[in-house]
């Protein structure tokens, strides 16, 4: 199934199981837009603002979105949603399948993705609250490629896949706030000696030719912390991100060096950061107002 991409914000250069799940991409003619509230309403955003897509996904919330890329190949995106059992669906924007059952004899999921093996082949990674890791593609039996989380239950999480080397890179936020990578076998904590920051999400594009990773973290109050200092985390030249939380962040890659970055509040107003500030792009999700409330 695929989703035609044909949302753009004209003014865009351009998870983890947050309250509400935001994802989006740069296409050639703009951005592709989308999220998931916590009831399971797909929205799509254009210059009207959210437009909520067919029927709630039957799964059990909360959920992650996830978009795949493909417009380049046919001008689309597919459309993956991940709930709390560690389900995963696919949806046109009207109706639902089932990709890939939840795997059995785990514990509760605490996170799920899913990323690209290939152009017709995808995979899930889910982290239950134990911290077992485990990668499920459909048609082989679950795998288990890293050691268990030590910091558990893990609060976010970021992939890339590396196809050439068939090597797959997780960084994940731990219980205790810190970034942990997965190097050389074990789990390594990428804090400072006077960091003391409670990272709650994290963001992340790795260039495919240098392997340079660019990280945007949040932490509980809002503050936004980056390594484009090439220095580890330091706080970022950002405001606080706007009230409410919790916040789903996303970082859009728009060529080169050039990067966009998104948030939705706890209600699912959009906002993108604009030199350092935050602009408000959309109003939240209609389902979250009352007819006599305004939705503003």
């Amino acid at each position: 199934m695929r989703y035609i991409v044909a949302s753009i914000l004209p003014f865009i250069v351009f998870p983890a199981f947050a309250v509400n799940s935001l994802a989006a991409f740069q296409h050639e003619n703009g951005s592709l837009v989308m999220a998931i509230s916590r009831q399971g309403t797909l929205y799509n955003f254009d210059r009207n603002g959210w437009t909520a897509l067919g029927e709630p996904c039957p799964g059990e919330p909360p959920f992650s979105l996830n978009l795949i890329d493909r417009s380049t190949v046919d001008n689309s995106a597919l459309i993956f949603v991940i709930d709390s059992s560690g389900a995963c669906y696919q949806t046109s924007g009207s109706s639902w399948e089932l990709f890939l059952p939840a795997p059995e004899n785990t514990a509760d999921i605490s996170l799920g993705t899913i990323f690209n093996l290939s152009e017709t082949d995808f995979a899930v990674v889910l982290i239950d609250e134990t911290g077992e890791i485990l990668v499920n593609t459909p048609g082989n039996p679950v795998q288990k490629p890293f050691s268990v989380f030590p910091r558990a239950p893990a609060r976010d999480m970021s992939v890339y896949y590396d196809r050439p080397t068939d090597t797959l890179n997780l960084f994940v936020i731990g219980a205790d706030g810190n970034l942990y990578a997965y190097m050389g076998g074990s789990w390594q904590s990428a804090a400072t000696p006077d960091s003391q920051w409670d990272i709650q999400e994290i963001e992340s594009h790795i260039n495919a030719e240098t392997g340079d990773v660019f990280f945007v973290c949040a932490d509980g109050a809002g503050n936004l912390y980056s390594n484009v200092s090439r220095q580890g985390l330091q706080p970022a030249e950002y405001e606080i991100l706007p009230a409410p939380g919790p916040w789903d962040l996303e970082l859009v890659h728009s060529g080169y060096n050039n990067f966009d970055l998104l948030c939705t509040d706890s209600s699912g107003r959009l906002y993108q950061a604009l030199e350092g500030s935050w602009n408000r792009a959309g109003s939240g999700f209609p389902e979250y107002y009352s007819e006599k409330t305004d939705a503003d």
